[in-house]
């Protein structure tokens, strides 16, 4: 809230970057990857989340009341993520907040 009243006054020009609290996601379908018996590394890169002054307004779209923006981690962007890693390749585009 404090961030979205001083952008509109135009005094406040920064950027938040935060580990995302969806990443619980992550780790829930590599352990459903697991259980149904496939492998994935130890170790995936996964960026933070960064909030922009042009993507405020999705992050509060996002956001509950009184909760926090956060991304949501669909499988399909988890199973990417993880061949990604396996081939050496760059983290996929960022899921949608």
């Amino acid at each position: 809230y404090f961030w979205r009243v001083h952008v509109d006054k135009g005094v406040y020009e920064k950027i938040a970057v935060s580990t995302v609290p969806g990443m619980s996601g992550i780790g829930f379908w590599i352990a459903l990857d697991i259980l149904e018996g496939r492998d994935s590394p130890k170790e995936m890169p996964v960026p933070p989340y960064f909030i922009y002054k042009y993507t405020l307004d999705a992050a509060f779209a996002s956001a509950p009341k009184g909760g926090v923006a956060a991304l949501i981690y669909a499988r399909e962007w988890v199973q990417q993520l993880i061949e990604n890693t396996r081939a050496g390749e760059a983290t996929p585009a960022d899921t949608k907040p």
